[in-house]
């Protein structure tokens, strides 16, 4: 599985970069940090791997098993050597680009990865890690403290477990809303249904495209899940038509027909299948290689999250 995880994936490591630019770059600032926009045809794609550990992939690379994931981190290198190259393939890149010469090298973006660890939100379950990415903050910053949270709303012995999935629980701002205020188009995909209203906290989903930062329109995000495209197909229908005049496009247009022709491959198996995460991948960058042949002059971020399951079974 990760072996065939890791072909696929390979497909779209040209994109799969962490963009720096100038400080003239724009940003935007959520709950206390600043985050950048993504450049304009070299989109950011965040993928949670749900249920995973460091070890699975560690393994898998020293086996051989996973070259693109080793090429993307830079893990062939030690990790103070990844920096370094990583580093300095993004100072060249940034002197090319002030110097007009477009500063990115022929595969798309900086040639080194960075391979590093961080810590996960505690407690490590989907809700809390998910949200924490999405805000930027600790599960006790953002509210979402766990899957589950206990109602005694009810009285003395009317107890009972709720799922925390509805975001009014969140008590801090989305860096992805920020970005789309900003101008930025995110598409969110996940495998499970529970993460769809939580990563859309703040997102202004409507058909009609939205007013940006400084008066500049912006598309309406996409936030599909596997799990709900399986139960429910004519969502797929739902959002052509929904994209489709969020960009303001003509049906017969070549763009509309792209469009439908790449969401029309939307087809998840069951939520318990191990297949559905890479469907959902495969179909991110099927997305992905749509949007940079119509739409390269708009800033993109791509977040994906994956199941858990199979590490479970």
């Amino acid at each position: 599985m990760l072996s065939r995880f890791a072909r696929r994936f390979g497909s779209i490591r040209s994109s799969v970069a962490v963009q720096r630019r100038s400080l003239a770059t724009r940003s935007v600032t959520v709950n206390g940090a600043s985050y950048r926009l993504p450049v304009a045809g070299r989109p950011v794609v965040g993928v949670c791997l749900d249920g995973s550990a460091h070890e699975y992939f560690e393994q898998a690379a020293n086996a051989g098993a996973m070259p693109n994931w080793s090429a993307i981190t830079g893990r062939a290198l030690s990790a103070d050597a990844s920096a370094a190259k990583f580093e300095a393939s993004l100072r060249s890149a940034a002197e090319a680009e002030a110097e007009g010469g477009g500063g990115s090298s022929a595969s798309g973006g900086p040639e080194y990865g960075h391979h590093a660890l961080v810590s996960g939100a505690m407690p490590t379950f989907t809700n809390p890690n998910n949200v924490s990415i999405m805000t930027g903050v600790a599960p006790a910053v953002h509210g979402i403290c766990g899957n589950y949270y206990l109602d005694t709303t009810a009285g003395q012995g009317q107890e009972r477990e709720v799922m925390m999935t509805d975001p009014k629980l969140i008590r801090a701002n989305s860096i992805f809303a920020a970005l789309s205020a900003a101008g930025c188009r995110i598409v969110i995909l996940t495998a499970k249904e529970k993460l769809r209203s939580l990563l859309s906290h703040q997102l202004q989903l409507s058909d009609a495209p939205a007013a940006a930062a400084g008066g500049a329109a912006t598309t309406q995000p996409l936030v599909l899940s596997m799990e709900k495209v399986h139960s429910d197909p004519q969502l797929v229908a739902r959002a052509i038509s929904s994209q489709s005049q969020s960009f303001g496009l003509a049906s017969d247009s070549g763009e509309a027909k792209s469009l439908r022709s790449v969401l029309s491959t939307l087809t998840p198996p069951d939520i318990y299948n191990p297949d559905i995460s890479t469907h959902m991948i495969e179909f991110g960058a099927r997305l992905m290689a749509h949007d940079l042949r119509w739409r390269p002059q708009v800033p993109t971020l791509y977040y994906l999250s994956s199941t858990d399951y199979l590490q479970h079974t």
